[in-house]
């Protein structure tokens, strides 16, 4: 079912009072010809409109265990009340019942309040920050909330597992027009590409900013966004005062055009926030193609800088024997590598380097196929096999090179059993 059934919903239960074309066209904002062509259909039994309770004070004690906001990814934190007021928002106007919400970056756990409002929607966040990660996945398996997690620098590429695979986003991104522009590009990309599609994006600027706002209006446009409605101060926050502790919510639908300009957009410097080590006024260097071209004999890649991109060069094991510079704070990859030093050489026979060998397929995929190689069995028996680590169900649609730290070290244990 479309995302876009709301208003068909809403037609449906008008359509129990009256048959007339005016009366209904009132009823659900839709227009003539839209109510003309559903009536032609026979009334229907109404689908559930499942939705759940929601407080302020519940996200509250979600957003309690976030870590302290990362200045240099322009961390602001939105209100306890802006995430249900969001989530009532999109449940209220969208159909998201067998829908697939990404959420683009979501240090306000906008992801897990959807989720409680919606229960039948599946909802995937992506963002850089493994410590949100690792936040939003423990209060959704403690909740039962069907909510998944990815680990992307959206400046290097969308996740691949997740290309042309959601109906709606949603983005509260750095507020810079590069910023802005990226991230919706990025989410562009993980849509399907189909009219239906929407991205809904949360910007502010101060009153004595129109130059500002024009340049990210602008930045849309170039991605031929139509900007279908704009609510003004919808979000609120804590801080921000630069803009009043506000932004707006812009609802945007593609174009004809849309989808090759994101393609186009979605090419960027290592220089989209607003401040920090990566602002726009900062020296930051280029970034490097982690999992580009075939595996090398020796590599070297000085990541002093990057520090969040050494775990996933090293999951993309783009070389046998890889010496890394700037690494910090590494998990034990002792399953994958032979480590001294900064140099890191490829180990042989176990199943993690038999994932990482498979690193373009998901890793569900790539589990099973490593696990049949080292015993003979059939494809379901593997499966049965994997399916048996409760702590990694969740991750078997993503790449090894997605997997957020703390889902990397579920596996990690799982295949040391």
């Amino acid at each position: 079912m479309s995302i876009h059934a709301r208003s068909l919903h809403r037609l449906a239960v008008a359509r129990r009072d009256t048959d007339k074309i005016s009366e209904l066209v009132l009823a659900t904002g839709l227009s003539r010809r839209a109510v003309q062509e559903a009536l032609r259909e026979p009334p229907h039994d109404l689908p559930p409109d499942v939705a759940r309770e929601l407080t302020a004070e519940h996200v509250a004690g979600w957003q309690a265990r976030l870590p302290a906001p990362d200045r240099n990814l322009d961390h602001v934190g939105a209100t306890a009340d802006t995430a249900v007021r969001r989530a009532a928002f999109l449940h209220e106007t969208y159909w998201l019942d067998g829908a697939h919400l990404i959420c683009v970056g979501d240090r306000d756990l906008t992801s897990l309040a959807v989720a409680t409002v919606s229960p039948g929607v599946q909802v995937t966040v992506v963002d850089v920050d493994e410590r949100i990660l690792a936040v939003i996945r423990a209060v959704a398996r403690e909740e039962g909330l069907n909510v998944q997690t990815a680990f992307a620098d959206l400046r290097l590429g969308p996740p691949a597992s997740l290309r042309v695979a959601g109906d709606l986003a949603f983005t509260d991104p750095p507020y810079t027009p590069e910023g802005i522009q990226l991230f919706a590009a990025r989410a562009l990309q993980m849509l399907k590409p189909e009219d239906a599609a929407r991205v809904l994006i949360a910007y502010g600027y101060g009153e004595a900013q129109a130059a500002l706002g024009y340049e990210v209006q602008e930045a849309l446009h170039e991605l031929r966004l139509l900007i279908e409605a704009l609510y003004p101060q919808f979000n609120r926050y804590v801080g921000a005062e630069a803009i009043g502790s506000a932004s707006a919510l812009y609802v945007t639908r593609p174009t004809r055009r849309t989808w090759a300009a994101a393609e186009k957009k979605g090419r960027s410097s290592a220089r989209i926030y607003s401040g920090g080590t990566a602002s726009l006024e900062s020296s930051a260097a280029s970034l490097p193609d982690l999992i580009g071209g075939a595996r090398r004999d020796t590599l070297e890649l000085d990541l002093t800088g990057h520090p969040a991109l050494a775990l996933r060069a090293l999951l993309a094991a783009p070389a046998r024997q890889l010496t890394l510079r700037g690494a910090e704070d590494l998990p034990d990859l002792s399953q994958l590598y032979e480590i001294s030093g900064d140099t890191f050489t490829l180990r042989d026979g176990t199943l993690l380097r038999a994932i990482a060998d498979r690193s373009k397929s998901k890793l569900g995929n790539a589990w099973r196929e490593a696990i049949i190689a080292r015993t003979p069995m059939t494809k379901n028996e593997a499966r049965a096999a994997i399916t048996e680590h409760e702590a990694t169900r969740d991750l078997l649609d993503r790449r090894l090179t997605e997997l957020p730290r703390d889902a990397l070290e579920d596996l990690l244990a799982a295949l040391s059993e």
